[in-house]
């Protein structure tokens, strides 16, 4: 019973969700992550820019995001913006060089007005920055 109800929910008209992926060798400091669009299925989550994912208004989000980056690149933090205000407790980053990615799930709570989602890298120039981002609607 329970593998019909989640295929129905899977596969439900109703799902919304959307994946990308971070595409860029190389980043510099203070500088917003740009993505390629793995797939968006809906039309509440869309990307209106190479930068920025929109999330429509009425609804709730779940955002899943993880980095992979150089071992050795000293202080990086990976923040989260909701319409250009940085959203501190969803970030990730390190304090140390023994650190070398991260990921974080919160909630994006677009139910009275759209957000505009990105993602800001600070920290030295790197080389590698390896990530992506996953995105449900859930109400």
């Amino acid at each position: 019973m329970s593998n019909s109800i989640s295929y129905e929910f899977y596969n439900s008209k109703f799902l919304q969700n959307a994946q990308f992926l971070q595409d860029v060798v190389t980043i510099t400091n203070s500088t917003a992550i740009p993505y390629s669009t793995v797939f968006i299925n809906g039309t509440n989550i869309s990307k209106p820019t190479s930068t920025t994912i929109a999330l429509a208004s009425g609804h709730m989000y779940l955002v899943c995001y993880n980095y992979v980056y150089p071992m050795n690149a000293g202080q990086i933090q990976i923040r989260p913006r909701f319409n250009t205000v940085v959203q501190t407790q969803f970030s990730i980053g390190n304090t140390a060089t023994s650190v070398n990615g991260g990921s974080c799930t919160f909630l994006a709570d677009a139910s009275i007005a759209s957000i505009t989602l990105d993602f800001l890298y600070t920290g030295p120039t790197v080389s590698t920055l390896i990530g992506s981002v996953s995105i449900v609607q859930i109400t």
